[in-house]
């Protein structure tokens, strides 16, 4: 009768290591699913890889440039400049607001660079305009970004957009200075 076998070596039977090893067990995983030798996609289902077949709401806008900011007083920022928008959430970019549908789960973040302001600074993503997420430097340097971020329930119509409060300054027009969001559920 034959002892148990010694352990393995792991070049002995993968030279490829123990990540050639994890491809061989997923391959061998998978084996009954058909794949696109092209692409390697699997199945997609019935109604297709999103789900519902329809895009998921969500976008990305940037600051138009030159927008001042007056001291101490809470500002909305402008973000004319829509980068990507898709679904059935609305980016309002004449009014810089963002309207997601009515019910879910959302994410929402935002970068704010202030140029020639170098005292206390805020950035805050409000709903319905009340902040509900708020970050805040007591020492902030000029052209240093601040950035906020937030999951919220939107339980009906709601309006969401981003506000900044400082001494002075002026938000320059580049892809340092954007709002973006997505429904998550």
């Amino acid at each position: 009768m034959a002892g148990p076998n010694p352990p393995p070596v792991w070049n002995q039977y993968y030279p490829g290591g123990s990540q050639q090893q994890a491809a061989d067990w997923n391959a061998a995983q998978h084996s009954g699913i058909y794949q696109d030798p092209g692409t390697h996609a699997g199945p997609t289902g019935p109604t297709g890889p999103t789900g519902s077949g329809s895009a998921v709401a969500a976008f990305r806008a940037v600051a138009g440039g030159g927008q001042a900011i007056p001291n101490s007083v809470l500002t909305r920022v402008n973000f004319p400049n829509v980068v990507f928008q898709t679904g059935a959430g609305n980016f309002d970019s004449i009014n810089s607001i963002w309207s997601p549908p009515s019910t879910g789960i959302v994410f929402m973040y935002a970068q704010i660079t202030q140029v020639g302001n170098a005292g206390p600074n805020q950035i805050s993503i409000r709903k319905n305009g009340t902040p509900i997420a708020t970050m805040q430097t007591p020492n902030q340097n000029a052209n240093m970004p601040l950035c906020v971020c937030v999951v919220d329930a939107v339980l009906g119509p709601n309006v969401y957009d981003v506000a900044v409060a400082g001494i002075g300054g002026t938000i320059p027009g580049n892809e340092l200075c954007f709002f973006a969001g997505t429904l998550l559920a």
